[in-house]
């Protein structure tokens, strides 16, 4: 449970990662 738990959770948790860090990039570009 668990482990399958980890497998599931991960590559969510990446993809919001990149999704943030994509916006950021984003809005610093609207800034500029």
């Amino acid at each position: 449970m668990d482990f399958f738990h980890v497998i599931v959770v991960l590559p969510i948790l990446s993809m919001q990662k990149s999704f943030c860090e994509n916006s950021l990039l984003i809005s610093i570009d609207v800034k500029k």
